[in-house]
């Protein structure tokens, strides 16, 4: 006979990741990679009708909760890296998405009528229940190009857009996009990190 309330959980859990990538040419780099992290969960929960005098009025209490929990990612890119002569040209195009979807359930009784049967079938009157699904995806397109000169001049621009199902469907997508050259990337490092002699910098000069 149970007298004491339990609580019980089991987890199912897999982690997975994999990668592959290919040469379409000798310059040319085709590259994809693929996540996933699945869990099950499954809680019952029981307060028996005798011994705790607390919950003696409501003929003790049970309950059971499932849940599926489901994220997977894919992240694919072609790349391609070429140099000749003086002349070097490194660009990346890609995409990646991501998808996730919970699935809850939970029931809920009382008025059991011994402490032997902590089944929520057992109870008589049912004081909750709920399921409902949680699901939302995240995807972005990218491509980033620079060209480079004697190894001295160099020249670099980048796009991203990215969209998000949390967001309404008029603002969903937003795209970012950067050019710049050398000197304007030193500028832009200068103006961040403020005057040399003031501000340490020195991971910005040997980076560049």
């Amino acid at each position: 006979m149970l007298t004491f309330p339990t609580n019980e959980a089991q987890t199912f859990r897999v982690l997975a990741n994999a990668s592959a990538e290919y040469n379409i040419l000798l310059e040319l780099l085709l590259k994809t990679s693929f996540g996933t992290d699945i869990s099950f969960i499954d809680e019952t929960f029981f307060m028996p009708p005798v011994g705790l005098r607390s919950y003696a009025s409501q003929g003790g209490i049970g309950a059971r909760r499932n849940t599926r929990d489901q994220l997977w990612i894919n992240e694919t890119t072609l790349t391609y890296d070429k140099k000749f002569g003086d002349h070097s040209i490194n660009a990346l195009a890609g995409f990646s998405v991501q998808e996730s979807r919970l699935d809850f359930v939970h029931g809920q009784r009382s008025n059991f009528p011994n402490n032997d049967s902590p089944y929520i079938t057992a109870g008589d009157v049912i004081t909750g229940a709920n399921s409902y699904p949680e699901e939302w995806a995240i995807a972005s397109g990218f491509a980033r190009a620079t060209y480079i000169y004697k190894d001295k001049y160099i020249l670099n621009a980048n796009v991203r857009s990215d969209g998000s199902s949390r967001i309404g469907a008029d603002n969903r997508w937003a795209v970012w996009w950067l050019f710049l050259s050398y000197s304007e990337l030193l500028t832009l490092l200068l103006t961040l990190c403020g005057k040399p002699n003031r501000f340490n910098c020195s991971t910005v000069e040997r980076t560049y």
